[in-house]
């Protein structure tokens, strides 16, 4: 995507193609940024780089989200939680090993994703889209999007593993349609592969894009190539760990279908499909929440019915626009009527606007992509661009504002704002208490995470995840004396600090702890910095045996 005046080299891709000015806009050899993308990617990178460094300096509170993977990423496993995939967990794993168990490990990981979406989300909407300023609002666009914008800075996992993997997997697909090499496919079916090892749920998106593709005459040659063989066959092995541990339990999927997509007690299959559709078209709304506002604000010519011809005059090069555009515009078609059929047919009656990414986290491209095909290069679309790239400074400005506001004022601008549970307090209270390693096993998740990042060395088992069990860690409390037993629960009534029946139990039946607890409990306590509440962890420090240790 170069605009220099400069010539293509003769033994480059045909896909190289140069406007009426001999400028190459489509495909410059350079992988994977070209100038003009490496300014983006500066851009992109100021962007994550800034609320990385804001979210260690506002709390060293583990989010919400992350409290899980920090209790899920003490070993290799093929499987943690049968509804995800465990490759998240894998690079979480690996970074901790790297890095340590740590906040920055987890943030790392959490903006690298974001970076690597918004790098691929520009190289899609490069080839979509012509005018190159239209093309970068575009490619930004998402961060307008509610649950990108300001959900990933509060609690993305495998979500944002899962978002890169979709313009990845879009990206491949517009070099397949746009070369159709053999190395397109090889780089198809390593995206496809992330995708199917983000969340189970993308593979909803690999049959929508397929389905869009064979159905367009002009990329159905594409798609029906031998090379496709090779996408398949690189994605198969890439997938198949995973594959692996989901077959461990297959009937943990079940359970983890029913209890998720269905609604509780439906009277009737009417209702179910009154509630399913009304659900879906309610989470469609929200999730493209903010952005659809401003897309109808600045750029109302998107919604304008365009004649789309099968062959549009002009160069290979904007034919190929037009055609992956079009495919694009089938494939959200599609894949919505895929959503609409397992309403009818399947019966899922729940859907959540954050569920919603593989279905319409390319909406915003095809967008952008009518409004490039409606619009006159003219003083009306530059000042719509720069209108609409104002806000896209705008909002992550009030994101700051308002997230900075949630850690200083609190109530009434978070709920349980877990942000500002006192857990540094707390682990400091517990560790001069005498514990000093060994076992943490916890009532819910929030306290094991936050106590495992604070005690690194320990091992943490957590009740609300009893499915998963790490193993003991060698050197540490495998040796003939072991470690210490750490219980620690939510004291609710400071008065009575006994530990919950069903945590003793858990010592009891799945750790082969069979001491009797014969020294009162303890308390730590502190107070949560956002909403003034006090946080109160009762525990006992307990001599290891069987596997709490």
């Amino acid at each position: 995507m170069n605009d220099s005046n400069d010539n293509t080299d003769q033994g480059q891709s045909t896909s190289a193609l140069t406007t009426d000015q001999g400028t190459s806009t489509l495909t410059t050899g350079k992988w994977p940024l070209d100038a003009s993308g490496s300014g983006f990617a500066f851009l992109a990178l100021c962007y994550v780089s800034f609320f990385f460094a804001l979210r260690l300096v506002l709390s060293s509170t583990v989010g919400t989200d992350d409290v899980e993977q920090v209790i899920f990423a003490q070993d290799w496993a093929l499987r943690y939680n049968p509804s995800q995939p465990p490759f998240y967990t894998w690079i979480l794993y690996s970074l901790f090993k790297v890095f340590g168990v740590s906040l920055p490990a987890l943030g790392l990981l959490r903006y690298s994703l974001m970076f690597t979406a918004l790098v691929f989300s520009f190289l899609c909407a490069r080839r979509l889209i012509p005018n190159r300023r239209l093309a970068t609002v575009a490619a930004f666009s998402p961060l307008l999007i509610y649950y990108v914008g300001w959900g990933w800075h509060q609690g993305f996992t495998h979500t944002s593993l899962l978002i890169p993997a979709c313009f990845a997997t879009f990206h491949a697909f517009l070099m397949v349609l746009d070369t159709g090499r053999a190395r397109d496919y090889l780089w198809l079916g390593c995206a496809l592969a992330l995708g199917l090892n983000a969340k189970y749920g993308f593979a909803l998106f690999t049959v929508a894009l397929v389905l869009a593709a064979i159905t367009d005459e002009q990329s159905r040659k594409r798609v029906l190539n031998p090379f496709v063989g090779l996408s398949l066959a690189v994605a198969a092995a890439l997938v198949l760990p995973s594959l692996a541990g989901m077959g461990m339990s297959l009937d943990s999927y079940g359970d983890v279908y029913h209890r998720t997509m269905e609604m509780e007690s439906p009277e009737g299959y009417a209702e179910q499909v009154a509630v399913g559709l009304g659900r879906l078209a309610l989470s469609t709304v929200s999730f493209l929440f903010p952005l659809w506002i401003f897309c109808l604000i600045f750029f109302p010519q998107g919604l304008r019915r365009q004649a789309l011809p099968d062959a549009p005059a002009g160069s290979t090069e904007e034919c190929w626009r037009r055609i992956s555009g079009r495919v694009l515009g089938r494939f959200l078609m599609i894949i919505f009527a895929l959503a609409v059929l397992g309403v009818l047919v399947a019966g899922i009656s729940y859907f959540k606007a954050r569920w919603m990414p593989p279905i319409l986290i390319l909406a915003p491209l095809y967008y952008f992509w009518r409004v490039g095909l409606a619009s006159e290069s003219g003083e009306n679309l530059q000042k719509s661009i720069r209108c609409f790239a104002i806000t896209l400074v705008a909002v992550p400005v009030l994101v700051t504002a308002f997230w900075s506001a949630q850690r200083t004022i609190g109530d009434p601008l978070c709920n349980k704002c877990r942000l500002g549970d006192p857990y540094p307090e707390i682990a400091e209270s517990i560790s001069a208490a005498g514990f000093t390693g060994g076992t943490i096993l916890s009532q819910d998740e929030h306290i094991g995470g936050n106590l495992r990042m604070r005690f690194t060395d320990a091992r943490v088992v957590n009740l609300h995840y009893g499915y998963y069990i790490p193993p003991l860690k060698e050197g540490k409390n495998d040796g003939p004396s072991g470690g210490q037993c750490l219980m620690a629960w939510k004291a609710e009534d400071s008065s009575n600090l006994s530990p919950p029946p069903e945590l003793v139990r858990f010592l009891n039946q799945r750790l082969g702890h069979d001491a009797q607890i014969d020294h009162p409990p303890q308390m730590a306590a502190g107070i949560n910095t956002a909403s003034g509440r006090s946080l109160r962890i009762g525990f006992v420090i307990l001599e290891g045996a069987g596997t709490c240790r």
